[in-house]
């Protein structure tokens, strides 16, 4: 007999995700042993991620693991730079991160002394989570402010198989494309960040990413009160279906046929009639001419006259 199973009511309620994927060049400094002896098994190497600081005054190199589920033949070799895109889960306590991508997509652009492009703050991060905090740093020489502000993140991380939740601190400068998107930020609002990775926060143990791009997303998180339009229906795990869509019937004349030949009559009464729209203007002057035209006369046969008769001649004595 066939088992069926029930999808819980609040699955996507109880178990929230809001993900931080990074992107780039990443250098493959050492191979680490893999997690077993199994053909697919989790294989790590190490990579760095390389910062000039906020102020430009701190570069460095922060070096922690690039992870897969593959097989040897898939993991990547050790001294080669590769573009790759691969979920990024920090420790809360310190710089190490962990970086989980899929083995099949990952270029190869030469090797640790062939490549020749800049990788400081060429990490670029996208991050989807919820306002905690935000404050201003003002600048003196211009008179704005850097606005920053704080994002919570949860992920399910692999390895460990539990959801793990953490930090990023997110600042967007006032220039001329983002400072209109400083009013975007609100707490408890989800939001949707595009930006680089340019520092580490020793004494608050986070990333800070300068932002490119904001988008906001449902609103606040605690907001439980969902819209709901006429004819619509909410799912058991919280989705709002709208209602179907009727299409109203419209209705349509008929096309009068045109006449093939018209008579003086028949173009009289045309010009009585209102004209198309289209051709109301072209039309105008026919009508008046047609109008002031008086109806032709009509034709009258008459019989043809007969010869008059000679008069007879008078007698002779008469004219005599």
């Amino acid at each position: 007999m066939a088992s069926t199973s029930a999808t819980p009511a609040a699955n996507g309620l109880a178990r929230p995700s809001h993900p931080v994927t990074v992107s780039g060049v990443i250098e493959i400094s050492a191979l680490l042993p893999p997690a077993d002896n199994r053909n697919y098994t989790y294989r790590s190497s190490t990579v760095a991620i390389t910062c000039n600081g906020w102020d430009s005054d701190r570069e460095a190199e922060y070096d922690s693991t690039f992870t897969a589920y593959c097989s040897s033949i898939d993991a990547p070799l050790d001294g080669h730079c590769y573009v790759m895109k691969s979920k990024f889960l920090p420790d809360s306590r310190s710089a190490e991160y962990a970086m989980y991508h899929e083995a099949d997509h990952k270029i190869l652009v030469g090797t640790s002394d062939t490549f020749a492009g800049t990788l400081n703050n060429n990490t670029a991060l996208t991050g989807l989570g919820v306002v905690t905090t935000w404050t201003t740093i003002p600048d003196d020489a211009t008179g704005k402010s850097t606005l920053c502000f704080v994002m919570q993140h949860v992920d399910y991380k692999p390895q460990i198989r539990e959801d793990y939740q953490f930090e990023i601190e997110y600042r967007i400068q006032p220039t001329r494309n983002l400072q209109s998107a400083q009013g975007l930020i609100q707490i408890g609002r989800e939001t949707l960040i595009n930006g680089f990775i340019v520092d580490w926060d020793d004494d608050n143990t986070r990333w800070i990413v300068e932002v490119t791009s904001v988008s906001n997303c449902t609103g606040r998180s605690d907001s439980a009160a969902k819209k709901l339009v006429p004819g619509g229906q909410v799912t058991p795990s919280g989705r709002i279906r709208p209602a179907k869509h009727v299409p109203s019937p419209s209705p349509s004349k008929p096309l009068k046929s045109a006449k093939s030949t018209a008579d003086v009559k028949g173009k009289r009464k045309a010009a009585n009639q209102d004209p198309a729209p289209d051709m109301e203007d072209e039309f105008d002057s026919d009508k008046e001419e047609e109008e002031e035209l008086p109806p032709p006369p009509k034709a009258t046969r008459k019989s043809p006259k007969k010869p008059a008769k000679p008069r007879a001649k008078k007698a002779k004595d008469h004219e005599e």
